[in-house]
């Protein structure tokens, strides 16, 4: 078949059908298989941004904690001064003899108990005897309730001295109870739980 002895509508359909087979070719031949790798790639690249924002949220989450930690560490140094971590008998002593010599009272005895575990901290009690005057001994207990390291008074006997003086009317008898903070406890708490190992 030549196409010069063709009519013009015969050479127009055959040119036409030329082209739609041309078409149909890169149709379905390049541009459909193309077309699901964009559509592909499109749906891999918006699981990457959710990936991404997921990431960002995580990592300000992160930031947030570390914050939080850093607040708490604080907070935690500030109680170990309150709340020492060992025993300070004589450091204790000292402070309280010199306390008590400030406001004019004399120590007859200082008697440390056996520590109450409480927790994370543990209760250690003090038995203090003291003479001096029933104005002064009120000054020691305010002052001891503004000590840096926590005190409970309890269980307070007053009596009147047989023999006064002008520095001593009363002996009293009562317990100071300070707090120890349980380092030890607090690690254990932190430490994570092992998972069982998968036989």
């Amino acid at each position: 078949m030549n196409l010069k002895d063709m009519t013009w509508q015969g050479q127009l359909a055959f040119f036409v059908l030329v082209w739609a087979l041309i078409f149909g070719l890169f149709w379905f031949g390049w541009y459909s298989g193309k077309k699901n790798e964009i559509v592909q790639k499109r749906s891999e690249l918006e699981s990457l941004k959710k990936e991404v924002a997921l990431a960002k949220e995580k990592e300000k989450e992160l930031a947030m904690l570390k914050k939080e930690n850093t607040e708490l560490e604080a907070k935690l140094e500030k109680l170990k001064k309150v709340l020492p971590e060992k025993r300070e008998i004589s450091k204790i002593l000292k402070d309280v003899q010199k306390l008590a010599s400030d406001v004019h009272l004399n120590v007859l005895s200082f008697v440390p108990k056996a520590s109450i575990d409480r927790g994370l901290v543990a209760e250690w009690p003090i038995n203090i005897e003291v003479t001096g005057k029933y104005h002064d001994l009120g000054y020691f207990f305010d002052k001891l309730g503004k000590f840096t390291r926590i005190f409970n008074v309890g269980r307070i006997e007053i009596v009147a001295l047989r023999k006064q003086s002008a520095t001593s009317t009363i002996r009293a008898k009562f317990t100071a109870s300070t707090y120890i903070f349980q380092e030890k406890k607090v690690k254990k708490r932190k430490r994570p739980k092992r998972r069982p190992r998968r036989g």
